[in-house]
């Protein structure tokens, strides 16, 4: 399939979200028109590794500032941090892996050491990161960055 046959399927099997479709929409179609393919290689093969941000292209930090502000808005709107509270760092784990084995997004084992120890607020973030709906390519390797690589969160 080619990329705008992908997206549009993906599209229509993921859940409708107005808001978060327009500004995917948006971002995705600022990235699919530069004139390279940086910012897909970035996504695929440099941002779980990235120990600097500045080196990455502008429309990768961009991408990565718009799903942090939804991960966050959804963390809060979502009430994560009084549910992780009731739950525990155990149980919050649990369904850390539960939400990525759901959304096909695959974690290194370094990543899954950094959650073992990450506190509640960390834990409460990263159930929002996983919210955002990793939908097509792009949104998706970028949520497993965020997931993967703890120097992306602070963009």
């Amino acid at each position: 399939m080619d990329a705008s046959a992908l997206d549009e399927a993906l599209c229509r099997l993921s859940p409708p979200d107005p808001y978060q479709e327009a500004v995917f929409g948006d971002l995705l179609g600022r990235l699919r028109n530069l004139p390279d393919a940086r910012i897909r290689h970035e996504l695929e093969h440099v941002v779980s590794t990235c120990r600097d941000t500045d080196h990455l292209q502008s429309g990768t930090r961009q991408l990565f500032r718009a799903i942090l502000d939804m991960a966050r808005s959804a963390a809060i709107r979502g009430e994560f941090r009084q549910r992780v509270e009731q739950w525990g760092a155990a149980q919050t784990r649990e369904k850390l892996a539960h939400a990525t084995q759901e959304r096909g997004v695959r974690l290194s084992s370094m990543a899954w050491d950094a959650i073992e120890v990450a506190d509640l607020d960390e834990l409460a973030f990263l159930l929002g990161v996983l919210c955002v709906g990793p939908s097509n390519w792009e949104i998706h390797h970028a949520v497993r960055a965020l997931l993967e690589n703890r120097v992306l969160r602070r963009l």
